[in-house]
């Protein structure tokens, strides 16, 4: 019953997108997956490294998540945790940034993308119920092979769970972190969702984040980073497609077996360029 409650909440919080021609990319409860293994290879979802501490289970009342940590992390991006990437992994980023699957993608008019909008949404709360100090994932809309266009990362600062952010300069430095929520429960279930809206030419892109369904803070896009510092890699701009859950800075083995459980993760594109700021 929990799960088709959150499931119903997410969908509520969808309301606030323009839908001019929507296309769902990919929802996933968890249902059906199997339990105590890895997420990877399961419905379209990756983890390409077996050394994290992530695994699939019962979070208790019968309803499957994804239960995931920072007990192993790495500098890496190919190898973390992905959502499915319905268009693939790109394999020029320099000619075809969007390796030729442009239904797939949101991104600037430059990118070939379909979409100028991506929205990605998930829920989470601690696996323990208690505090971790030191727990912190991050999570971004990607391209599918590291290439991010926005930024949460959910820390446990022993007092409750914060959400922090980097917002990024017009010549490409990033300001942060920027903590846009704090104190969030350890035993409740919490939502975040991510809208990025690109519009053509530069520092315009801009990304709403909602902590459970109320918007927290407005940013760019990292847009500006890639003209600045990443050219040559990404001449044509950076388009999005999937969600990347990355395990970085020094690793924190006592969280082991604990970290956060994720649930109801929902990705899609559609055609809104509206940027009112203050829905």
């Amino acid at each position: 019953m929990r799960k088709v409650i959150i499931l119903l909440i997410g969908i509520a919080s969808l309301v606030w997108v323009s839908v001019a021609r929507p296309l769902p990319l990919s929802g996933t409860s968890f249902t059906g997956f199997l339990t105590g293994v890895s997420v990877d290879g399961q419905s379209g979802w990756a983890s390409a490294n077996p050394a994290w501490d992530e695994e699939v289970v019962d979070d208790g009342t019968g309803n499957k998540v994804w239960r995931v940590s920072n007990a192993v992390t790495a500098g890496s991006f190919g190898d973390m945790p992905f959502a499915p990437r319905p268009g693939g992994i790109p394999a020029d980023t320099v000619n075809d940034p969007v390796n030729s699957e442009p239904l797939f993608f949101a991104g600037e008019a430059s990118t070939g993308a379909a979409f100028k909008s991506f929205t990605g949404q998930f829920n989470f709360r601690s696996a323990t119920g208690a505090p971790q100090p030191g727990l912190r994932i991050t999570v971004s809309i990607d391209n599918g092979q590291g290439g991010r266009q926005s930024f949460v990362a959910l820390r446990d600062t022993g007092l409750g769970i914060d959400i922090d952010t980097y917002d990024v300069t017009a010549t490409g430095d990033f300001i942060g972190p920027i903590t846009i929520k704090s104190g969030l429960s350890y035993t409740e279930w919490h939502t975040v969702a991510m809208e990025a809206k690109f519009k053509k030419g530069p520092k315009n892109d801009r990304v709403k984040y909602r902590v459970n369904g109320k918007l927290v803070h407005v940013g760019p896009s990292w847009e500006q980073y890639y003209r600045f510092n990443q050219a040559a890699l990404h001449p044509k701009g950076v388009p999005v497609q999937t969600l990347l859950f990355r395990l970085s800075a020094d690793p924190v083995p006592a969280v082991a077996g604990g970290g956060f459980f994720i649930d109801n993760v929902f990705t899609w594109t559609d055609d809104s360029l509206d940027h009112d700021d203050n829905d």
